[in-house]
Formats: C-alpha cells, sequence, structure tokens
C-alpha cells in the first residue's frame, strides 16, 4: 500500500484587522493522513477556509480538501515537494497567502460593516484621507493649509485669516476673497496666503478676477484693481462717503458691474469698461439694491426693498430694457445665473432658495427653512448657497430635489464653484476659506 507524504503542521493566526482566523488547520493533522474526520475540524463550508481560489462556502469538507493527493503530485520532485510543503495547505499552489495578499484570506478577505478593501488594507472611504470617496483618492493639502476627510468629502482649510468672509471668487491656479480688512490670495490645493491689498480702512468687501487683474469694492466707497500676482493697487471709483459706494461687484470679458446704495435705501446699477473710461449708470432709483450677475450681456441684480414680505424683487435688464422677473420677494439677496435661469437667496431667517427662468414666469422654491442663506452660486448641475446662521453650505439639483449637506462650518458667508470643488468664507473669530472635493 502507498504510503502518503506526511502533512505540514500549520497553525495561522489572523494577520489582518477585519480578516477571519482560518480554523481546523490545528493539532488534527497527523504523519499518516488527513485531518480529523471530526465536523468541528475545519469544513471548506462553513466559511472559514478558502481552498483552490474558490470563495468561502465550497461545499466540499476539510477532508475532501486536503487528503486528495494525485500521483503527478506523488512523482514530483523533492524541489516541488519543498516549495508545497512550504504552503499551509500542501498540495495547493493557490494559496491566499501569497506576497501580493500577506493577510489571511488576501483580496477576496470581507471588510468589517462600513469598511471598503482598497489594496491589501480594508479602510472607511468616510473617513480615510488616502482614500476619501474612492480608494487611492487622496486627501491632503499644502502646509501650511491642513485637509481632513469627512462624509467622502475633502474638506481643506484653506486659510484662516479671521474677520468677515465678504467676498469669494477662483480662477484656474488662485482663491481670491476679502476678510473686510485686505483682500488675499491662496493657491487652489493650500499653500501660503498671499496679501494683495491691505487697508482696514477702506474694509473690502466684493471680489472679481479676470485674466490678470482682480477687482474690489470697498465699504467707504472705492473700486479698486491689482495684478493677481499682486503689486500697485489702482483706484478706479473713489466716490468716498456720502456719495453711495460701490457694493456687489461682478464682471464679463469687456466691463465691470456693480451696484451702491445710498444710507441702506435707495440703489443704482452701473457699468465700466475695463479698459477703462467712464461709469455708465444702467439704472437708478433701485429699492435696495444688492447683489448683481451677468451673462450674454443681460445685468441681474436683487432689490432687497424694505426686507419686508413682498417688498423686493429681481430684475434683468436686456437690450430691451428693465424688467421685474420676479416680483413681491422678501429680501432677495444674493444673485447667480447660468444664463437659463437665475437663482437667489432671501436674507432672512427662516429663509429661502429660489429659481426663475431669465425672462421670467413661475418662481420655483429650491430650499425653504434656511438660516439666513447667504452667497449663492451655480453649476451646469447644482444650486449651492451659504447658511450664515447654520445649515451650512447646502446643494440642490438647479430645478429642485433634495437638498444635501456638503459642509457645517460656522458662519458660512459666501460661495464660488469651478469643475470638482465648492469654495466658501466664514465670519468669525478665525474666519476663514474651505474648499471641499467633490462638489
Amino acid at each position: 500500500m502507498r504510503l502518503q507524504r506526511p502533512l505540514a503542521v500549520v497553525s495561522i493566526a489572523p494577520l489582518h484587522t477585519g480578516c477571519p482566523a482560518l480554523v481546523g488547520l490545528d493539532n488534527d493533522y497527523t504523519s499518516g493522513g488527513g485531518p480529523d474526520s471530526s465536523p468541528e475540524a475545519g469544513n471548506v463550508g462553513d466559511g472559514t477556509v478558502p481552498r483552490d481560489g474558490r470563495a468561502f462556502g465550497d461545499a466540499r469538507t476539510g477532508r475532501d480538501a486536503h487528503t486528495k493527493v494525485d500521483a503527478a503530485k506523488d512523482s514530483s520532485s523533492h524541489a516541488h515537494d519543498a516549495a508545497t510543503d512550504a504552503s499551509p495547505f500542501p498540495g495547493d499552489s493557490s494559496s491566499p497567502l501569497d506576497s501580493a495578499h500577506p493577510d489571511a484570506c488576501g483580496a477576496s478577505c470581507p471588510c468589517p460593516g462600513g469598511q471598503t478593501r482598497c489594496g491589501s488594507s480594508c479602510v472607511d472611504l468616510q473617513t480615510d484621507p488616502s482614500n476619501c470617496g474612492a480608494c487611492g483618492q487622496s486627501c491632503a493639502a499644502a502646509s501650511p493649509s491642513s485637509a481632513s476627510c469627512a462624509d467622502a468629502r475633502c474638506i481643506v482649510t484653506l486659510a484662516s485669516s479671521g474677520g468677515y468672509g465678504a467676498g469669494i471668487t477662483v480662477d484656474a491656479t488662485s482663491v481670491y476673497w476679502s476678510n473686510g480688512g485686505a483682500v488675499l490670495k491662496v493657491p487652489l490645493g493650500g499653500g501660503s496666503v498671499t496679501t494683495l491689498e491691505s487697508d482696514p480702512s477702506e474694509q473690502p468687501l466684493k471680489v472679481a478676477v479676470t485674466g490678470s487683474s482682480v477687482y474690489w469694492t470697498s465699504f467707504l466707497g472705492q473700486l479698486a484693481t491689482t495684478s493677481i500676482g499682486g503689486g500697485a493697487v489702482t483706484t478706479l471709483v473713489s466716490t468716498g462717503l456720502p456719495t453711495p459706494p460701490p457694493y456687489f461687484l461682478t464682471l464679463d470679458a469687456s466691463f465691470l458691474y456693480w451696484t451702491t446704495q445710498t444710507d441702506n435705501t435707495i440703489g443704482t446699477v452701473v457699468k465700466r469698461s475695463l479698459a477703462g473710461g467712464a461709469v455708465t449708470t444702467l439704472a437708478s432709483g433701485q429699492d435696495l439694491s444688492s447683489d448683481i450677475a451677468v451673462y450674454g450681456g443681460t445685468v441681474f441684480w436683487a432689490n432687497a426693498g424694505t426686507g419686508a414680505a413682498g417688498t423686493g424683487s429681481v430684475v434683468a435688464l436686456t437690450a430691451a430694457g428693465l424688467t421685474t422677473i420676479a416680483g413681491a420677494q422678501t429680501a432677495p439677496y444674493a444673485v447667480a445665473t447660468d444664463g437659463q435661469n437665475v437663482y437667489w437667496t432671501s436674507g432672512t431667517e427662516p429663509g429661502d432658495v429660489l429659481q426663475v427662468d431669465v425672462s421670467g414666469g413661475t418662481i420655483t422654491t429650491l430650499a425653504t427653512g434656511q438660516a439666513e442663506p447667504s452667497g449663492i452660486a451655480v453649476d451646469g448641475t447644482n444650486v449651492y448657497w451659504a447658511n450664515a446662521n447654520g445649515n451650512g453650505v447646502m446643494s440642490v439639483p438647479i430645478g429642485g430635489g433634495t437638498a444635501v449637506t456638503v459642509a457645517i462650518p460656522t458662519a458660512a458667508q459666501f460661495v464660488a464653484v469651478d469643475a470638482t470643488s465648492i469654495y466658501f468664507t466664514t465670519e468669525n473669530a478665525t474666519g476663514g476659506v474651505y474648499k471641499v472635493t467633490p462638489k
């Protein structure tokens, strides 16, 4: 009678957190043959022992899995036997304990609830900075900025500049904002902050950027510009008080547009060529004009009114003239457009987020019960806004749907978006600038 080659005695402990221990590989093995026939001796079908590269749950018993040695294996060379004996499963060259998968069960190892396998590790995609939202998706920032992964989003603290985050915009390389005392910028990926202008007495407010120049308004009546790289500041408009100062600001390829306010009541909408020249009044006698947006030559702005229900409006100025596209509104404040619709926030608490076609018509309420909604932005899919008194930074699909929380900062103020991320400012003792990816 042919004698079987003795089987190696192997004891294996779990090698990776979250992977099950391999059971049944103990003193049940003897020099005379296979494992004990007891059902407790490690059945492959009990979901604990992988075999021949199959998934857990093979119906064969441990005896079947370890005693079938064919003639080819018996006639193999001593070198082959040595390699076979080194495996925890004699005769099995497809052991899961290979160099590519050092844990007990390799890439097929199930992870604990709430975790996902990325390579040879089980990770929480909700919080893991190396796998934030997806395997291999890093959440990091250049120093001194910092980053953390929360809810599968990478939240980067770009800067903690303090003060009132009065305005924010982005271009292909940097984020620009004002904090009520300076105009600043930081790279999109974080890093050192550059001060473009610092004059607390002027109290810079809204910021816009195009090409190689950045523009801003100030509470004390100035409209100024400098290079995006910094340098000399050029004053374009200097009204001083009580002459209506520039307030909200936007631009297109040819013009700067801004609104003014007199004694927090009467407003004016004006424009000036980027190339210079005189200021042109587009509309006067507006009822507390606030934010302004432009698309394809049409200018949109919000008139806050007295703040009482029904006293505000959203207005469009086209080549055909001035049109109220949303009347009887309550304190409309921030405005954005994508050329199809106009979107705005009502700066009250509770407040709403709304949209209407650029030519007017039925008004769609996108969100209600918001905690003093402030700045607003839009891309091709969603509308984003900041709640200044809670609720955080939110988004909702264009046209309506479920509003979701993107981030929960303290006293969020204004927002901007690019193709991948949303950026926002806050107002508090450490008022900062933040980036959230994905949107």
